[in-house]
C-alpha cells in the first residue's frame, strides 16, 4: 500500500508542474496533502518515525499552501491519528544508565529483572517482574490508552461513575 501511495504522489507532482489553471492546481494540491496524510498513517504503522515526520511536514505544507481550513483540519486529524496509533516506548533506558548513583533505584526499590513503564508525565503505569513480550506490549498499550478491552462503567443513579477497582 505504501508503494502505491508514493507512486500516486510521484505521478501527481509532474501534473502539478504543467497545470495552468489555479483552480485545478488548488485541487491537485489538496489531493497531494491528503495523499501525504495517508502516507503518514501508513508509515507510523510501519514504525518509520523519521519518514513519518517528513511526510507529515509535506502534508501540512501542502494544506497550508491552498489555505483551505477543511483540508488543514483533515491533515491535522490524519497526523494526530497517526501519532495516537504509534506503538512502543519513546525511549528505553536501563536504570543504571538513567541513575548512575543508584538514588532513584533505591527510592523505588527497583528489583533486578523488572520493567518499569513510566509515562512522559512521570506516572508509573506498570511494574512488571520478568515480563513476557506480550505482557510488556499490553502494559505499553494500557499506558498509551490503547487498551484492547476498554472498561465500561455505568453511571450511578446520581450520575457519577463508580470508582474502578
Amino acid at each position: 500500500m505504501l508503494a502505491d501511495l508514493v507512486a500516486d504522489f510521484d505521478a501527481l507532482v509532474p501534473v502539478m508542474t504543467i497545470c495552468r489553471s489555479s483552480a485545478a492546481l488548488r485541487r491537485l494540491t489538496r489531493v497531494a496533502a491528503q495523499l501525504a496524510g495517508l502516507v503518514c498513517l501508513t508509515l507510523i504503522k510501519l514504525d518509520d518515525r523519521t519518514a513519518f515526520r517528513r511526510w507529515a511536514r509535506t502534508a501540512r505544507l501542502a494544506a497550508a499552501e491552498i489555505d483551505d481550513p477543511a483540508t488543514q483540519a483533515w491533515v491535522s486529524a490524519a497526523v494526530t491519528r497517526a501519532v495516537a496509533a504509534a506503538r512502543g516506548p519513546v525511549r528505553v533506558l536501563a536504570l543504571a544508565d538513567a541513575d548512575p548513583e543508584g538514588t532513584l533505584g533505591a527510592a523505588l526499590a527497583a528489583a533486578p529483572n523488572e520493567v518499569w513503564v513510566v509515562r512522559p508525565d512521570a506516572h508509573v503505569a506498570a511494574v512488571l517482574h520478568r515480563p513476557t513480550a506480550a505482557e510488556t506490549v499490553a502494559a505499553l498499550d494500557r499506558a498509551a490508552g490503547h487498551s484492547a478491552t476498554p472498561r465500561t462503567r455505568k453511571e450511578n443513579h446520581d450520575g457519577a461513575l463508580p470508582a474502578l477497582r
